[in-house]
């Protein structure tokens, strides 16, 4: 699920979730420590509940994240149909 929502992060936002600034190492470090900036900080106007879907994916903790590439999916169906996704319920972004 990490790697789908860096790929959304990425698609959103328009830049890599973590910049490298020295080595891959460093930014290993980074996506083990600190928290990603919401993606809406670089793009403002970007859904709330796609930002949202993307932060989701990018949880610390793998129980945080979606359970499944299916509930995923459904939260972006959701999305697309102008409905409200359940995880959107409850927003979590970290502002940069």
């Amino acid at each position: 699920m990490y790697a789908l929502g860096a790929i959304l992060y990425e698609m959103i936002s328009g830049r890599p979730l973590f910049l490298p600034e020295d080595s891959e190492t460093a930014v290993t470090v980074r996506v083990i420590t600190e928290d990603p900036v919401s993606p809406a900080f670089y793009r403002p106007g970007i859904p709330r509940d796609l930002e949202t879907i993307c932060m989701k994916c990018l949880e610390k903790e793998p129980r945080d994240r979606y359970a499944s590439a299916a509930a995923f999916t459904e939260d972006l169906r959701r999305f697309l149909d102008d409905e409200s996704p359940p995880t959107t319920r409850r927003t979590r972004t970290v502002a940069g």
